[in-house]
């Protein structure tokens, strides 16, 4: 296909992200024109933020099948387009779903040990996106005595400055953390939060969350959760929807009965 085959189709499409993009590139991408497709058609794809951050992960990824005796992809889309790109190479499916069952789940906190809300993740631009939206629209709507704790090497605008965090005594930003310190950081928060404003696939953070019984609540471009996936675990919200992520957050930090239903179920 030409490069204004590509164009056209993406043109009259929905803009795509994760699993899409790579469901666009198996249905036309062919391997000597990567770099133009990615100049021509990926910008507008994703945003202008992403595409930067998707296109070195991308050339990596590249260099990486080359090394790679064996290539496994997460969903039917990204099997497909790993077979166009390395017809050579075997390509396995391996689900990203599987059972999480922490050593010490049985001593997992009760309601009235908890306290709070969390988000955690790596520093790449949804994240900040999403904890500074959050901030600014969700955390004034937040009942009281609750504080909002973001963990792990994001750098949101609300972490850049110190001065900020000691001053908003709501807020604790706390860093990169090791695995100890993270799980007893999750198990002694009452939700975890993903307010992410951009389309993803399974959420890690929300996955490692519900490991330790812990509910989510998290905006519908979460993939962890869909029409057919749902659980009491987690409360999905309308994109941007400030009002009704506040009202889920405040009935969970608030309503023993709910929140003992939906830490039940988190697991499962």
């Amino acid at each position: 296909y030409s490069v204004e085959a590509l164009e056209s189709y993406v043109l009259t499409q929905r803009p795509v992200h994760g699993s899409d993009y790579y469901k666009v590139l198996a249905d036309f991408a062919e391997l000597d024109q990567v770099e133009k497709f990615e100049e021509k058609v990926l910008i507008k794809l994703l945003s202008p933020e992403i595409y930067h951050e998707f296109l070195v992960l991308l050339r990596q990824e590249m260099f990486l099948y080359g090394l790679s005796d064996v290539l496994v992809g997460i969903n039917e889309a990204c099997v497909e387009f790993l077979r166009q790109m390395n017809p050579s190479k075997p390509v396995k499916q391996l689900s990203y779903i599987s059972p999480i069952q922490p050593d010490d789940v049985s001593s997992s906190l009760p309601f009235e040990k908890r306290r709070d809300l969390v988000f955690f993740g790596y520093n790449n631009f949804a994240n900040r996106q999403a904890v500074d939206w959050f901030y600014g629209e969700v955390l004034p709507l937040i009942k009281t005595g609750h504080k909002f704790h973001i963990a792990g090497t994001i750098e949101a605008s609300v972490c850049k400055c110190k001065f900020f965090c000691v001053k908003k005594k709501n807020v604790v930003c706390h860093g990169a953390l090791d695995d100890s310190s993270l799980e007893r950081l999750i198990q002694e928060s009452r939700i975890a939060v993903n307010p992410v404003l951009e389309p993803s696939g399974i959420a890690t953070k929300t996955c490692r969350a519900l490991a330790y019984k812990t509910p989510v609540v998290v905006s519908e471009l979460d993939g962890t959760f869909n029409s057919k996936r749902t659980s009491l675990a987690g409360k999905r919200i309308p994109e941007k929807d400030a009002i009704a992520m506040a009202d889920a957050i405040n009935e969970l930090l608030t309503e023993k009965e709910q929140w003992e239903a939906a830490s039940g179920a988190a697991q499962n």
